[in-house]
């Protein structure tokens, strides 16, 4: 992830899983709200797991 000291709050998210690649423009207010689901989303997988016994 980068920012831009030209553009406060602008923020590029990248990512790269060898298959695909993709990279997006995000307000501070839009990766805010990423962050908050992918936390979200990371607890209920791991609930999942637990009850299922397996792994994290």
């Amino acid at each position: 992830m980068d920012n831009y000291e030209a553009y406060p709050g602008i923020f590029r998210v990248s990512f790269d899983s060898g298959d695909i690649r993709a990279a997006v423009v995000l307000t501070r207010p839009q990766l805010e709200q990423l962050r908050s689901c992918v936390t979200d989303s990371l607890a209920r997988d791991d609930a999942v797991r637990r009850r299922r016994g397996g792994d994290l």
